[in-house]
């Protein structure tokens, strides 16, 4: 069975060696454990491990398979945090999506908490001036959730530098009940990260026909407000809908470096694991 994992995974990172160019740059090595009741699962999770590796543009990749699930990776390549690697690794990918921001909801709970006043910035931005106004701000969130009887709601707060003047930590709301489309290998294509027009990075992709109609009709409805991209439920970007976007294109803009970019695109393309295998990773950062 180990060898059997060895042929899937060199081909995998023979593939992601020839796509990218070598690099000198920092080595990392990477102990991974894939907990699966089948072995067919263990080969599925194995070959999306590898791919998220090749979707991040890693350099020179070295494995071992030391045991049935545990496997030694050593990356080499350009910067990255060892903790933003482990959580490519780990990541779930089941409760992906994408959901847009609600907030008339938002708007509503400001208006039935007139005491947040006190906490705010400014009385129509819900931002927090203390970690004590934050902690204020998600009691009175719960208890407004539970009398209003929302569901299945998510909140995000977003640092916004230019917000009356002056920096705040604004919480934006999305209600996960409200039409959402789901992130998989089905739903996303061609996802990339490149320079735009302007010539920033940004991380770049295409829907599949059946959810481009569903983004078009997302972002007519939002133009002016955010769509948060949600990955493992945990809201990784929160872009701004400038205009309703037809022909199924997406485009994430956001002062990105290039290793930023880099791994958002291998966040938002890669596929989940099969349902019930846990992964856990140890990324090491080794000097040459």
């Amino acid at each position: 069975m180990i060898a059997r994992y060895l042929s899937i995974l060199a081909g995998l990172f023979l593939l992601s060696l020839t796509g990218c160019q070598q690099s000198d740059g920092p080595a990392y090595t990477i102990d991974i454990s894939i907990d699966a009741a089948l072995a067919s699962d263990r080969e599925v999770a194995l070959s999306t491990i590898a791919g998220r590796l090749q979707q991040l543009g890693a350099g020179k990749i070295d494995m071992e398979a030391l045991s049935r699930g545990h496997i030694l990776v050593r990356l080499q390549g350009d910067t990255i945090a060892p903790e933003d690697l482990q959580a490519l690794i780990e990541q779930d990918g089941q409760g992906s999506f994408l959901i847009p921001e609600a907030d008339d909801m938002r708007d509503e709970f400001l208006r039935d908490n007139g005491a947040l006043a006190e906490l705010l910035i400014n009385e129509g931005c819900c931002c927090w001036k203390s970690a004590a106004g934050k902690a204020k701000l998600q009691e009175l969130w719960a208890q407004h959730a539970r009398l209003r009887g929302i569901r299945d709601t998510t909140i995000h707060w977003l640092h916004n530098d230019r917000h009356y003047g002056g920096a705040c930590d604004e919480m934006v709301v999305y209600d996960q009940d409200r039409e959402a489309i789901p992130l998989h290998g089905d739903v996303l294509k061609d996802v990339r990260a490149d320079l735009d027009p302007t010539g920033h990075y940004a991380v770049m992709a295409s829907f599949s026909p059946e959810y481009s109609r569903a983004w078009e009709r997302m972002t007519r409805g939002s133009i002016g407000r955010r769509i948060a991209i949600v990955i493992d439920e945990q809201v990784i970007s929160a872009p701004m809908v400038q205009s309703t976007i037809a022909g199924g294109n997406m485009q994430i803009t956001g002062g990105f470096n290039w290793q930023e970019a880099r791994l958002m695109a291998a966040k938002l393309g890669t596929t989940p694991f099969p349902q019930g295998v846990r992964v856990e990773a140890k990324v090491r950062y080794t000097t040459q």
